[in-house]
């Protein structure tokens, strides 16, 4: 069953508190923020990998016999040019998403 007073939604750290005293760092969570928690009362989140979704491929280019791929990622303002050897590896697809 686990460790009820632990909550599973992992929050991040959006700010450190200073004091003198026994216990002189305290951390606010996200969306918690009238509560400040001692560091052994927090569990280290497991980390995940995080997952970037293609909204679209904007251009193909060679550089120096390297292809790349000029791809938007969903929720980025800017594209970034991509190796294209790795992208592939990742998404299989990914040719399908140029649009000349």
């Amino acid at each position: 069953m686990g460790d009820y007073r632990w909550d599973i939604v992992p929050r991040k750290i959006v700010r450190v508190l200073r004091y003198a005293g026994k216990v002189p760092i305290r951390y606010i969570l996200e969306n918690l923020p009238n509560v400040a928690y001692a560091e052994y009362e927090l569990m280290p989140a497991e980390e995940k990998e995080a997952l970037y979704i293609v909204e679209s491929v904007k251009a193909k280019r060679t550089i120096r016999g390297e292809k790349q791929l000029l791809i938007k990622w969903k929720g980025y303002k800017k594209a970034e040019w991509q190796d294209y050897n790795k992208i592939k590896s990742q998404i299989p697809n990914i040719d399908a998403l140029y649009k000349r």
